[in-house]
């Protein structure tokens, strides 16, 4: 199985589960179709988009949709109840976008910031970086923020995924202070 960088890592749980390795990919339908033919057998992006060795190697949110109402077919269950089985297995997880649109210089501030790894987010530990064209802090209790320039003056997106909503608004309040933070901040 393949991921792209801001895709949930209730992904990772669940090849690990199979006994499946998982590869994290950066941003890009590329990226994915260069981790099928590295041997993923399938892949998954942030957006829904899925690629399936066998059939399609761009991002397809149909055939992920079409092999979804399957399988709740298949076993007559909703889909809702599969997942809330899943996540009480592996865990839940809560996950957002946020786009900010700042002006050029809040918007360089920010990405300048990146830089520089806290020690702490939002009260955790930050226990690994992960880094390509974004800069994804992994928190000591799995939780994760991203932050990544979306385009030349575009906005600055932030990803996050916590446990909890709890945790998961408390991420997106100090994600807002560390974008919209003074100079110097």
């Amino acid at each position: 199985m393949a991921r792209s960088i801001a895709a949930t890592h209730l992904l990772d749980d669940v090849a690990s589960s199979h006994g499946r390795r998982l590869v994290e990919a950066p941003f890009g339908a590329a990226c994915l179709a260069a981790a099928l033919r590295g041997g993923a057998g399938l892949a998954v992006d942030e957006s829904g988009g899925f690629l399936l060795a066998s059939h399609a190697r761009v991002p397809d949110g149909i055939l992920l949709a079409l092999l979804a109402t399957e399988i709740a077919a298949r076993d007559k269950r909703p889909l809702r109840d599969q997942i809330s089985d899943l996540q009480r297995r592996l865990g839940p997880r809560v996950g957002r976008r946020i786009d900010y649109h700042v002006d050029a210089v809040a918007r360089g501030r920010a990405l300048a910031r990146l830089r520089d790894v806290p020690s702490r987010f939002a009260g955790r530990p930050v226990r690994a970086v992960a880094a390509d064209d974004a800069r994804k802090w992994i928190l000591a209790d799995g939780s994760w923020v991203l932050f990544r320039a979306a385009a030349e003056g575009g906005p600055l997106r932030c990803h996050l995924e916590a446990r909890s909503l709890r945790d998961l608004e408390a991420m997106t309040a100090a994600a807002r202070d560390w974008v919209t933070g003074p100079p110097g901040a």
